[in-house]
């Protein structure tokens, strides 16, 4: 080997010309040199807790920053010298390529900004690229955290490999690492935060994927890698038509040229995930079972299985399914060997033992329910939680209350603070039709804090149709603008109001609820009795001719009306109302009058035909009894 041939090794056949020597510390100690390369766009709030896990393990750090706006490059510029700007060109791939010229280790380690190294990994790290031998890619664990860190996904990435000046990236959009001769499994770690991220930078981040991918497809629309991706895009964001059908192509597709890639068994996990979602249980479970014809250690579609078996009530698949999914889960987890298949159901143990617990419950199997409820409780990170989702089931499924509440219960011992349980706690409650039980329930979810608006409007009619005036109010004056108020509220409210004597409260209640109704039949009806009570003859005909426009076969307005007119002495507005009265009651119309005596006994007929309504026989009498205090004169 010569003298320039060997100095060439030293540095990487990537180094660009004019490139500085890293500092050869792992090489002196007989340690292959490392070079974190990395390319990065506003990343301020992931990057330093990147370079921070990585800074005592490798040589170098290579960052390529393609047009930050934020604090990135000031970030980077504390952990390396070595931070260089390339214009975007939408490709992932040729971006990451720049970012190979300028690395000098014996190997490249590309991470990205919202990645870190895990615990223990970084060590891992330097032991792998010592034993990788012959190999010249090495892959690592990558655990996706998302659903707010709820969930976790594994996939294996080939994220290092040997800097040759051979192995390079390839694509614009999910660019490969081509180039490889052989792999090195390690159990090297990485976190990646990148999918909980607030609901804009997400939005952003599928935008400009999909339409990167969009025109990938465009270019190459039989190439199923392509409709792959997208169909995950789909799916995190819960398009879960979209998803089916893109992940479906990437099926057929790789089936059609014999890919036998590991890579789509995650699209048959889409698709079989995505129409479980739309409801289409018969297609999600002949995916599942597809995909395992092809990847029989696929342990999401055990996964898959289960939750359809779950819904179909085929309470031994579940076990069977569920066993199964829990066995693989952890073979894979106590071991670093196997295909490079993404596993997108890591953190599922404990909603699968609660699946199981749920079956042998079905089944009348107490004691394995009890079991399987105990080790998924065991396992879990939110161990609250595990009471919490079994005592859901048992109040949405199985109806088994008693069960349900011994859970709640549990789970108010672990976490007396937490909302989801109130929440359950109140709809159990609601369940049993204990009412005051739920109000407690609700005023403890308020006193916690909540921006839901159904639970102060829930909380409101409850104290209303309680009649707790007092409290009613309080709650209005205190939390108002949390309110969904409604008319209906409202007219609950004024009612509550007039029996306490604020007639004025109530008056300004059903003004309210017409402002934001004005359709209110009640609200109309109810202001032009308030109005007669306060001898306000006018305004209150004016509120019930509203009332009768909206409801023109109500015969309580109508009376209502026909008694105003009487008052007024009105007795051609009291004929007309009278008429409105034979007709909803089916009596003859068209009649001839002489004189109020005639009207009087007309009104008789309709007393009759109402004998079985006392309140209205009293208004027909007194009608009649002003009528009688006119002078008699001829009707026309």
């Amino acid at each position: 080997m010569s003298k320039k041939h060997s100095k060439n090794r030293k540095k990487g056949k990537n180094a660009l010309k004019n490139n500085v020597q890293l500092p050869l510390k792992r090489v002196k100690q007989n340690h292959p040199s490392i070079s974190a390369c990395m390319i990065v766009k506003n990343e301020e709030e992931f990057l330093e807790n990147c370079l921070r896990s990585i800074a005592a393990y490798v040589d170098e750090i290579i960052i390529v920053d393609t047009g930050s706006t934020d604090n990135t490059v000031e970030i980077a510029k504390r952990f390396t010298d070595r931070v260089y700007s390339h214009p975007w060109e939408n490709s992932f791939g040729k971006a990451r390529n720049q970012a190979l010229q300028y690395s000098s280790g014996d190997w490249i380690f590309q991470i990205d900004a919202d990645e870190e190294l895990i615990a223990v990994s970084g060590e891992r790290m330097l032991m792998a690229v010592r034993e990788a031998n012959d190999a010249d890619v090495i892959y690592v664990n990558l655990l996706c955290s998302y659903a707010k860190g709820t969930k976790k996904s594994l996939n294996k990435y080939e994220r290092i490999f040997k800097n040759n000046g051979i192995i390079h990236y390839e694509g614009n959009i999910h660019e490969q690492v081509v180039g490889g001769t052989k792999a090195f499994y390690s159990c090297i770690e990485l976190l990646h935060h990148g999918y909980d991220v607030n609901e804009e930078k997400a939005l952003k981040k599928f935008e400009r994927t999909t339409g990167l991918l969009k025109k990938e497809i465009e270019k190459d629309p039989e190439n199923p890698v392509y409709h792959h991706f997208i169909s995950a895009s789909y799916y995190s964001r819960r398009m879960f038509e979209e998803a089916a059908d893109e992940a479906v192509t990437a099926v057929v597709l790789s089936c059609s040229k014999n890919d036998v890639r590991t890579l789509f068994a995650w699209s048959y996990y889409i698709a079989a995930m995505s129409f479980y979602y739309l409801k289409r249980l018969a297609d999600a479970d002949k995916y599942a079972r597809e995909a395992l014809d092809k990847y029989p250690e696929h342990v999401d579609s055990y996964y898959v299985l289960t939750l359809v078996a779950l819904d179909e009530d085929r309470w031994d698949d579940v076990i069977r399914s569920g066993v199964t999914f829990l066995e693989k889960l952890e073979h894979i987890r106590t071991s670093n060997k196997g295909k490079n298949i993404l596993i997108n159901t890591m953190n599922e143990a404990t909603t699968v033992n609660i699946m199981i617990g749920n079956a042998y419950y079905e089944k009348g199997s107490l004691r394995e329910m009890e079991e399987y409820y105990k080790k998924a409780h065991d396992i879990a990170s939110e161990k609250w939680r595990t009471w919490l989702d079994i005592g859901i089931y048992h109040i949405d499924k199985s109806g088994d209350i008693e069960l349900a509440r011994r859970f709640l219960d549990l789970a108010s011992g672990e976490a007396p603070e937490e909302l989801d349980l109130w929440y359950m706690r109140a709809k159990l409650n609601k369940k049993q039709g204990l009412i005051k039980a739920e109000i407690e329930c609700l005023k403890k979810i308020i006193n916690i804090g909540t921006e839901d608006p159904f639970i102060y409007n829930r909380l409101l009619t409850l104290l209303i149709d309680e009649g707790i005036l007092d409290i009613a109010m309080d709650i209005i004056q205190n939390y108002g603008p949390k309110f969904i108020l409604n008319g209906t509220i409202l007219c609950k409210l004024a009612v509550l109001q007039l029996e306490k004597g604020q007639a004025e409260s109530a008056i300004k209640s059903y003004m309210t609820a017409l402002e934001m109704n004005p359709g209110l039949f009640e609200a109309w009806a109810s202001l032009g009795e308030i109005m007669l009570a306060m001898n306000k003859i006018a305004d209150s005909r004016t509120f019930f001719e509203k009332a009768l426009t909206l409801k023109n076969n109500d015969i309580g307005t109508i009376l209502k009306l026909c008694d105003i007119s009487s008052r007024e002495g009105d007795i051609h507005s009291v004929v007309k109302y009278t008429d409105l009265l034979l007709k909803e009651l089916n009596l003859p119309i068209d009649r001839m009058l002489n004189n109020l005596i005639d009207l009087k006994a007309i009104l008789d007929e309709v007393k009759s035909r109402l004998k079985d309504n006392e309140y209205y026989q009293n208004q027909i009498s007194a009608i009649s009894a002003r009528i009688s205090q006119i002078q008699d004169q001829p009707t026309n």
